[in-house]
Order: C-alpha cells, then structure tokens, then sequence
C-alpha cells in the first residue's frame, strides 16, 4: 500500500468515520490547507518527498435538497491503480446520513485504465460504476441522484 493510498482511502477516512464533524468543519473553513497538511505529514512521516503543493488540491462544496458535498480534488500526478483523483464527502444536514466516495483509478481485465465511483462503508469497499471525465464537474449530482435518494 503506497502511501498516497494509504492517506485517500484510510486515514481521511478514518477520521471522517471518527469525528465527521470536525473533519467537515476543517474541509469548509481551511479548505486545501487541510488536505494538504495531511498529505504533507503523512509523506515526511514515511520518509518521502512530497510531489505536489497545496494548490494542487481544490475543495469545493455543493448543496442538493437536503444534503451537502464537499469534493476533493486531489493532484493528478503519479496516480496509481486505486489512488484518487476526487474524494466526495456526503453529508445529510443533520449529518444522520453521511457517506465517503472516491473516483479511483481502476485497471479492467484487458489492463486499460478507468476512472470508477466507489465508497467505503465502515470497512467495505464497493466499486459502483465508471465515471467519464465529463461526469466529474456533476459528480455530486450523480452521487445524490443515485445513491443518497431512494
């Protein structure tokens, strides 16, 4: 597990899953500062250098009936497969519903690359559907229109 991974799918997560909260509040009030720092101490702590700056992250927060999204979008450079090029933190605004996607990188059976939504569910990781970089400016459209109201 590289550490890029490791902070998109597990630490953030983590603490997402942790204290909602305070990690929305972090989002919306220190905005790429935050993502950053995370990135940044997490690469020092395992000894590496960092490869992108913290204008390379964009937070942006999006509302749609009752619910808030805050998308993250993470640096495009040296992505692997399953690292993120988006993480999209969805939230009901009594936060009794709240939910972690990503767009990751997937690799299909013929070895060709792919950007697919999933989410994490407590520990479980599920892949829904390839999303086409059109997709991406109305990922918060998709995810509410298909997953948050049923």
């Amino acid at each position: 597990m590289n550490t890029r991974y490791n902070i998109e799918h597990v630490l953030l997560r983590n603490l997402f899953s942790k204290d909602p909260v305070k990690v929305i509040n972090k989002l919306l009030t220190e905005k790429n500062k935050y993502i950053y720092n995370l990135f940044l101490n997490e690469f020092k702590k395992n000894n590496e250098e960092i490869y992108f700056n913290q204008n390379d992250f964009i937070i942006k927060n999006d509302s749609i009936d009752q619910f808030e999204f805050i998308e993250i979008t993470l640096p495009y450079k040296n992505i692997e497969i399953n690292n993120c090029y988006m993480i999209i933190i969805a939230y009901s605004f009594n936060l009794d519903l709240y939910q972690y996607f990503v767009i990751e990188e997937g690799i299909d059976e013929n070895k060709l690359k792919y950007k697919c939504l999933a989410s994490w569910v407590e520990d479980n990781h599920f892949v829904y559907s390839d999303i086409k970089d059109e997709e991406l400016d109305n990922i918060s459209s998709k995810i509410y229109s298909t997953m948050m109201v049923n």
